[in-house]
């Protein structure tokens, strides 16, 4: 049963880009994923925001924007 409960997908939390950004990175021991420790108290390893395209200073890289910050968001995945 243990091993069921490790290999669990995490669920992705809603955030503002600011409560992220702001946020500490903290790096795990083991195979504990590492997340983001937030001034609110939020530990964000997997995050959901939106917001609107900016800029799009590469085809692999776009700038988004939700009101509170600004974030570059890459995409490492391209097959191009």
């Amino acid at each position: 049963m243990t091993t069921q409960l490790q290999n669990q997908r995490l669920t992705a939390k809603i955030c503002s880009i600011k409560e992220l950004l702001s946020g500490i990175y903290i790096i795990s021991e083991g195979w504990k994923p590492n997340f983001i420790q937030t001034q609110q108290g939020r530990q964000l390893a997997k995050v959901n925001f939106m917001g609107f395209i900016t800029q799009k200073p590469t085809p692999y890289q776009c700038v988004v924007d939700d009101g509170s910050a600004s974030i570059l968001v890459i995409d490492f995945n391209n097959n191009k």
